[in-house]
C-alpha cells in the first residue's frame, strides 16, 4: 500500500485546543467552552494580533508526507471565513497553496454530517478511501474519515497515556513535546504489513509508540 492523501483536521491536530484557548484569552467568559465558542474567541484574538500557534508536530509530519511524494488535505467542519482568519494570523494568507483540498462546513447541506466532509475530500483530491490517511482527534472526525473507508490515526488528549481504546490505526501523543513518527513510519504502522527502515524507525520516540 502507498498513502496518496495525508488529511489533517483543525481541532487538537493543526491547532491544539489549549492554544485556541490562549488566543482568544479576554474575550468574555461563557458558560460553555464549546468548540464553535472556542473558534470564535480564537478568531476575535487573531485579529487582535494574538494568533493560536500551529502544531509542530503536524508541520513536521507534513512535511515529512510532501517529500515523500503525498498530497495534504485539510477537513474543518466550521466556517470557511472562520478557518480563514484562524490560519492567515497564524501561518500566512499563503497557507492554502500547501493543501490539494479544503474543505469546510460550507460544504455541507444542512443535513449533511462530517461523512460528506470526508467524501467530498477523496472526489476532489480523486484518491480511493484505502489511499488515503485521517490524522484526527475527535471520535466524529474518526468515525466519518473511518465510514468512508479511510485510514485513521488517533491524536490523544495532551498528557493523557492511559491505556485506551485506539480510535484509529495509530496512536500519537497529543502532548505538545511528544514526537511523532514521519510519514513513511506512520504509512507503515497503518498498512500493518511493513516495517518502517531505520531512518524512520528512528523518530518513533513518542510514548504512544512502544
Amino acid at each position: 500500500m502507498s498513502l496518496e492523501l495525508l488529511v489533517l483536521t483543525l481541532d487538537d491536530v493543526l491547532i491544539r485546543a489549549d492554544e485556541l484557548r490562549k488566543s482568544g484569552f479576554g474575550a468574555a467568559p461563557r458558560e460553555r467552552d464549546t468548540p464553535l465558542h472556542l473558534h470564535e474567541d480564537a478568531c476575535t484574538g487573531a485579529r487582535a494580533g494574538k494568533p493560536a500557534e500551529i502544531r509542530a508536530q503536524a508541520m513536521q509530519l507534513m512535511r515529512s508526507a510532501e517529500l515523500g511524494g503525498a498530497r495534504l488535505a485539510l477537513a474543518a467542519p466550521l466556517a470557511s471565513r472562520t478557518l480563514h482568519i484562524l490560519l492567515d494570523s497564524a501561518i500566512g494568507p499563503d497557507w492554502m497553496d500547501r493543501f490539494t483540498v479544503v474543505a469546510t462546513a460550507d460544504a455541507l447541506l444542512p443535513r449533511e454530517t462530517e461523512i460528506e466532509l470526508y467524501r467530498l475530500i477523496l472526489r476532489t483530491a480523486d484518491v480511493p478511501a484505502h489511499r488515503a490517511l485521517l490524522v484526527g482527534a475527535t471520535p466524529s472526525s474518526l468515525r466519518a474519515a473511518q465510514a468512508v473507508g479511510m485510514h485513521t490515526a488517533t491524536v490523544q488528549p495532551a498528557y493523557d497515556d492511559a491505556p485506551r481504546q485506539a480510535g484509529g490505526s495509530a496512536v500519537l501523543s497529543g502532548s505538545p513535546d511528544a514526537l511523532w513518527p514521519d510519514f513513511h513510519a506512520l504509512e507503515c504502522m497503518v498498512d500493518g504489513n511493513r516495517r518502517p527502515d531505520a531512518l524512520a524507525a528512528t523518530r518513533q520516540q513518542s510514548r504512544s509508540f512502544p
